[in-house]
């Protein structure tokens, strides 16, 4: 999968693109639980609230979305 992301950002010149932002770790307390209902009651980790994913979110100094 990576090697596909790569070539396909080389094309396109936007390597750099490959370092920004980061995945937040998994949260345990849902595991096997279903990911739909956990992403849309903001629950999942992407979701909630905590210094980890506001690190990931700061690009540049700017929060993205």
């Amino acid at each position: 999968m990576w090697v596909r992301t790569y070539l396909r950002l080389a094309s396109t010149g936007e390597v750099d693109k490959m370092v920004v932002g980061c995945v937040p770790p998994r949260m345990w307390e849902l595991n096997k639980t279903p990911s739909w209902p956990n992403f849309h009651l903001k629950w999942d980790h992407q979701s909630v609230s905590t210094d980890v994913i506001q690190r990931c979110r700061l690009v540049e100094g700017r929060l993205i979305d």
